[in-house]
Formats: structure tokens, C-alpha cells, sequence
């Protein structure tokens, strides 16, 4: 059995490599245990949340992330696209504000928010925000037509 909570870690991603959420999650849960900083460790037990439907817990989980690293965008898009799943759209929103916000040229934002302001049929801001990811990542085009 592992030792250190990167040990866990990378026990948990074998077992999801396998096929085991259960397993995977309580490995997840030692290591967290050992260091609840390992922010990883958050994304993957969300992650794990997701796929089974949870989506509480989930955003829980990726809440538990952004509160150790809370000036990573790259957390709040994850996070936002927990609530987009979960129908929270303006929540996910707040979020893909906030990921912007701290990085301006993370283009996943963009993309996400241009995708939830379509659905909630706000075509100028949609537009921009689709732009805005072009800009930032041409080779995505594809993607959004």
C-alpha cells in the first residue's frame, strides 16, 4: 500500500484507469487525508462525482480545489462545467467570469461561456465570447460550427 498521499494519487488514477470509482475514491480519500492540499487529488474526486452522477458532491469537490488554489483559472472553468452539467447556468457563468478574469487568454473560457450564452439564447454575447476564443485558439473553429 502507498505511503504518501501522492502515493494514493497515483493509485487512484490506476483504479480509474481500471475501471474501479469506488476503489479509486477511497484511495482519493487516503490521500487527501494525508495532505488535504493536494489540489489534484480534488479534481480527480470531482471528476469521479461527475461520472456517477453526483453532482453535489462534485462541485463540492472542485470547490474544495479552487479554496487551496484560488487563483488558478483553469479551476474555475473545471468547476463551471460541473454546473453547466448540473443546469446551473449562471453559476457557471460566475465562474467562467472569474477564470477570465485571473487569465484573459484561457480560451476554454471563452468557449464555455460562448456555449452556455447560446443555450440561454444570448446571441450578441455568445458571439463575442466565441470570437474571443477564435482569437485565442484558431485551431478550434472547427469545433464551433
Amino acid at each position: 500500500m502507498p505511503s504518501s498521499a501522492l502515493g494514493w494519487y497515483q493509485r487512484a488514477q490506476e483504479l480509474r484507469r481500471q475501471k474501479r470509482p469506488a476503489e479509486a475514491l477511497q484511495a482519493l480519500d487516503e490521500a487527501l487525508r494525508l495532505n488535504p492540499n493536494l489540489v489534484d487529488a480534488w479534481r480527480s474526486r470531482a471528476s469521479l462525482h461527475v461520472e456517477a452522477g453526483h453532482f453535489a458532491q462534485a462541485i463540492a469537490d472542485a470547490g474544495a480545489a479552487l479554496h487551496r488554489d484560488p487563483r488558478n483559472g483553469q479551476l474555475y472553468v473545471d468547476r463551471a462545467e460541473i454546473l453547466r452539467q448540473a443546469g446551473q447556468l449562471e453559476s457557471a457563468l460566475g465562474d467562467l467570469r472569474e477564470a477570465v478574469r485571473l487569465d484573459p487568454k484561457l480560451a476554454e473560457a471563452w468557449y464555455q461561456s460562448a456555449l452556455i450564452e447560446a443555450k440561454l439564447q444570448r446571441w450578441a454575447e455568445a458571439a463575442d465570447h466565441y470570437g474571443q476564443a477564435l482569437r485565442l485558439d484558431p485551431g478550434r473553429r472547427a469545433a464551433l460550427v
